[in-house]
């Protein structure tokens, strides 16, 4: 099964939030680069929070410090199109895991690898986003043991190529941390609590200890650039 890629060009610069790269059901997902330009770096800065420029300060690599105000920037300038409010003055609230929200605003979720970022928003219930590079030097197997369930596993290494085993291995890590993100837990709440099974670019999710999990959420794979995979979980009276 191929990875869904998408070979055009990601917009540059912080994006205005009028328009979605793509709709599924009530979700609108967003796509962006976040190495900016001098020009938009000092546009973005300025749209953050004090508390956000402190915590751009601590970042060691100045390059991670200017991606994570582009990201917040990117995040703020959508939100406000959505709550038609001034982007600078939206106020970000936490969850007991860290998970940001808006108070009155929609649900979103942020994913970024490397300089590629991809944004997740609705008004009907949790969502989260995932986007990973692919690296084919993985340690698959120990991972897989480590992480994923004994069927999963299984599975994953039972196919014949080391290509399709690293196929298989970032479509279930993918779609499992956009699951938990969407839950609001992240991966310390365990990625062997969920079993994952693909049909095209849809994965079912069963969640064991919690069979009411299985019909909530739905989980499509997205278009990627090439050497990166992307996966988008959430309620399923949102995706329809």
């Amino acid at each position: 099964m191929a990875l869904p890629q998408t070979s055009d060009q990601w917009p540059q610069g912080i994006p205005n939030g009028e328009t979605a790269w793509l709709n599924i059901g009530s979700v609108s997902i967003y796509r962006f680069k976040l190495d900016l330009n001098a020009e938009d770096q000092g546009r973005a800065l300025a749209l953050l929070s004090e508390e956000e420029k402190a915590r751009a300060a601590r970042f060691v690599r100045e390059y991670h410090a200017a991606r994570f105000a582009a990201g917040r920037a990117a995040l703020r300038t959508i939100l406000g199109s959505w709550m038609q409010a001034a982007p600078a003055g939206i106020r970000f609230e936490y969850g007991e895991k860290g998970k940001p929200v808006v108070a009155r605003g929609p649900e979103f979720n942020l994913s970024h690898s490397h300089n590629i970022a991809l944004l997740a928003v609705t008004t009907q219930g949790s969502v989260g986003i995932d986007i990973e590079e692919v690296d084919p030097r993985t340690e698959i197997a120990g991972i897989a043991r480590s992480f994923f369930t004994a069927a999963e596993t299984e599975e994953l290494l039972a196919l014949k190529t080391h290509e399709e085993q690293v196929e298989r291995f970032y479509r279930l890590w993918t779609c499992k941390e956009a699951y938990l993100k969407a839950r609001g837990t992240g991966i310390s709440a365990g990625l062997n609590k969920c079993e994952l099974s693909f049909d095209n670019d849809n994965a079912r999710i069963v969640v064991p200890a919690e069979p009411a999990e299985t019909k909530r959420w739905q989980i499509r794979m997205l278009a990627a650039p090439v050497g990166y995979i992307a996966a988008v979980c959430a309620e399923t009276t949102a995706l329809r």
